[in-house]
């Protein structure tokens, strides 16, 4: 797997800034080309029709927005072109989320960066709307940018989440790309028995769930020892383990323990058939609402 091409998304607010950075620091670790995208505002037919007279107004306000806008980008791309990385600018017009899929498609990029916004007093993370759409909405792989942690020279500590599924060797094989020299990589399974995932209540003997369980585990740890041997023995310390515990909240918990200091969660995801848009799955959505560190979802093949 290889990045050539990082789009990011740029609307010049705090969380964009940090997206912009992250973006940078994998342009430089990977040799990537980066784009900064910023999504201009559209003029809608509708309004303008029935704003009459004020169209030539309107019409000015967004022209001297939309000056004002390259200005800023431009100052950005200076900015960020003087620390290791290829870096170029654009700005389309339309609406961000759709407007972010729609430059990755065109650009042929392989990622999207994009910020996102937290809420604070409730222990998690929201995200914010044109993030959690663009997400759905963009074919390539797109990386959610929280603040905190140096990704200069790769990401130091990983978690891949695996149900041995080939999205989840995609996520992998992307993570492998990203880490840095010495970094580790955990593959963590999270599973559940069978009646505790349908939400059975029912109580269940030990006789008859001991054997299930063991046969859960011993198959989980011969698929995880064939990933590790498959994909280490190289510069960067592959793991693996398996959590019994739903995965959402599995895997929002490993991240929030005090001994693991992961800087990126990096997922795989379904693709949806039809529209050549991807819809997250339960899963991916909340962990990439309430995780606190960065999120990559890896898209799979699907159209």
């Amino acid at each position: 797997m290889e990045l050539k091409k990082i789009v990011v998304g740029i609307d010049f607010s705090e969380h964009s800034e940090v997206a912009a950075h992250e973006a940078v620091d994998i342009a430089r670790h990977t040799g990537a080309q980066l784009v900064l995208v910023h999504v201009g505002t559209v003029i809608d037919a509708a309004v303008a029709r029935a704003a009459e007279g004020t169209v030539e107004e309107w019409e000015t306000i967004v022209k001297d927005q939309l000056s004002a806008d390259r200005r800023a980008l431009e100052d950005l791309r200076g900015r960020l072109a003087g620390q290791g990385a290829e870096v170029s600018h654009m700005v389309i017009d339309g609406f961000p989320d759709t407007g972010l899929a729609q430059a990755a498609k065109e650009l042929g990029a392989e990622l999207v960066v994009t910020g996102s916004h937290g809420r604070t007093g409730i222990a998690r993370w929201l995200l914010g709307s044109v993030a959690e759409r663009t997400v759905r909405l963009t074919g390539a792989s797109v990386l959610v940018a929280r603040p905190g942690g140096d990704h200069s020279g790769g990401y130091k500590r990983i978690l891949v989440p695996t149900d041995f599924s080939d999205f989840s060797e995609k996520a992998i094989e992307m993570a492998l790309v990203l880490a840095a020299p010495g970094a580790k990589v955990d593959l963590v399974h999270f599973w559940q028995l069978p009646m505790v995932a349908a939400g059975y209540e029912a109580p269940v003997a030990e006789t008859a769930v001991g054997p299930m369980r063991e046969a859960l585990e011993n198959e989980a740890d011969r698929r995880g020892r064939a990933l590790v041997d498959k994909y280490g023995g190289g510069n960067v310390e592959v793991t693996y383990h398996a959590v019994q515990a739903g995965a959402a909240f599995g895997i929002v918990e490993q991240v929030k323990e005090e001994d693991n200091r992961y800087d990126l969660i990096v997922m795989g995801s379904h693709g949806r058939r039809g529209f050549r848009r991807f819809i997250l799955g339960s899963v991916a959505e909340a962990v990439v609402r309430h995780a606190p560190c960065s999120v990559l979802v890896v898209h799979g093949g699907g159209k």
